[in-house]
């Protein structure tokens, strides 16, 4: 009999490896608006991973400002299997913004001039104030005057920007005005009882009081 005998060293068995998952909040323009949160601590490769607790539809930075996340810009994958080294996730979000806008109507709710943006485009939270935009009195293009009945204003003229549209209405009353003619003679003593000429007419209404100017005026005591 032969016998051939073959020897082997021992091989040790190869380091295992790991990897991690991170997750960041950026607004569109890349910049962090929330802390990075680690997801997945150091944990073997093929671990399963998942992100999506990790996933705030809306974030408040320190300084009042909202964003809401756009789930069709996120970027890296929100679960799988560890790899090694880090998996980055990043949540995108897009500022809230809102508008405020202020109206004029009558009493009946006509419009009496077209609306007027105060703010536009702001940050949640960032305060306006309407009231430069309460004009006294409205002339409109066919001549009427309106003045502004503070108390029937609908809306908060002063507060804080929310998300969308605020609305602000100032309601007016149409100004009227009455032509009245006196009677006097030269000493200024009532020699005729006055008439009104125009009455609730609209301001900047023509008046003509001719028709009430008469050549001579005789007096209940028979003076003329």
């Amino acid at each position: 009999n032969t016998n051939i005998t073959y020897y082997y060293d021992l091989v040790p068995d190869a380091p295992e490896e790991y990897g991690n998952v991170v997750v960041d909040y950026q607004d569109k323009k890349g910049n962090t608006i929330a802390p990075r949160v680690v997801d997945t601590p150091d944990s073997k490769v093929g671990t399963n991973y998942d992100t999506t607790d990790h996933k705030p539809t809306r974030i408040t930075t320190a300084d009042g400002k909202v964003y809401r996340i756009d789930t069709k810009a996120t970027q890296g994958q929100e679960s799988g299997k560890i790899v090694k080294g880090t998996t980055r996730v990043v949540y995108v979000y897009d500022e809230v913004l809102g508008d405020v806008t202020v109206h004029y109507k009558d009493e009946d709710g006509k419009v009496i001039k077209g609306p007027e943006k105060d703010t536009t485009g702001a940050p949640i939270n960032t305060v306006y104030d309407t009231r430069d935009h309460a004009y006294k009195t409205i002339t409109t293009k066919d001549g009427r005057t309106y003045e502004i009945v503070p108390e029937k204003t609908q809306g908060l003229e002063q507060g804080r920007v929310v998300e969308g549209n605020t609305d602000v209405t100032y309601i007016y009353k149409q100004v009227f005005g009455d032509v009245v003619v006196h009677y006097v003679d030269t000493e200024g003593n009532v020699i005729a009882e006055d008439k009104e000429d125009t009455k609730g007419a609209s301001l900047n209404a023509k008046y003509d009081t001719t028709d009430n100017k008469p050549a001579t005026i005789t007096t209940k005591d028979g003076r003329t």
